[in-house]
């Protein structure tokens, strides 16, 4: 494996350790799910899908520079 074969894996990791690092910081931001408000869920879960938007983009794009 030479060292630009490696540079897809360590953008996928640095992803993947910065989102971490954002819902854990928003979990202490934020507070508990419960006590928002109904529109306060809503941002949140559309947060929370556009993270998990941003992980399935990064890890396909690191599968298809494996693969091919």
């Amino acid at each position: 494996m030479t060292p630009t074969d490696q540079i897809p894996t360590l953008i996928f990791a640095l992803i993947v350790i910065s989102v971490i690092v954002f819902v854990i910081m928003g979990a202490y931001v934020v507070g508990p799910a419960k006590q928002l408000k109904r529109g306060e869920r809503v941002i949140l879960a559309v947060g929370v899908a556009g993270i998990g938007g941003i992980i399935l983009y990064a890890a396909s794009e690191l599968l298809l520079r494996v693969v091919f």
